[in-house]
């Protein structure tokens, strides 16, 4: 995730987070739920299900707690997110 800092002249500062734990952990639970449904057990997979939810959730609110605090240093910001799904269609589309 990239960030940026802007007045009506320039670029006041940027910021660049990234958070591969996120990623790394949702392939992980996935193998885990996977093993578990071939194996039978609904039970765990369920259990599972909500352990990554928690561990999702909780890692972007942090991003997001950082987000907001890297914002205070600047006079009157605000925040502005860009809607990227579209280009992940695009992308995925052009992939084949």
């Amino acid at each position: 995730m990239a960030l940026t800092a802007l007045t009506e002249t320039s670029v006041k500062d940027t910021l660049v987070i990234d958070f591969p734990e996120i990623k790394f952990e949702r392939h992980r639970y996935f193998t885990m739920r996977k093993r578990v449904q071939n194996a039978g057990k609904d039970s765990i997979h369920d259990t599972l299900e909500g352990c990554e939810e928690r561990f999702v959730r909780d890692r972007l609110h942090k991003v997001s707690r950082h987000i907001v605090e890297w914002s205070r240093q600047f006079e009157k910001p605000c925040i502005v997110f860009e809607d990227l799904k579209r280009c992940a269609t695009v992308s995925t589309t052009a992939r084949g």
